[in-house]
């Protein structure tokens, strides 16, 4: 896959990293939501899902501004 991504032209990979900061974002959001209808036990799981979440979300923004240049 790492092929097909390197062969997208800047824009195309750009519009797809867009989209999956998107869903990203969401599923943050759903994470953030979620962890306050948990036990503590269950919190802690949440808590590590929605930091490697942002740790994606870093990754995305970085990897965007490396793709525009």
């Amino acid at each position: 896959r790492a092929g097909i991504w390197l062969m997208l032209p800047p824009d195309q990979r750009l519009e797809v990293i867009a989209r999956i900061k998107v869903e990203v974002a969401a599923s943050i959001t759903a994470l953030t939501v979620y962890s306050r209808l948990n036990d503590a036990i269950e919190r802690a799981s949440v808590d590590l899902s929605l930091r490697l979440q942002h740790a994606r979300l870093e990754w995305l923004n970085a990897l965007a501004e490396e793709t525009a240049g």
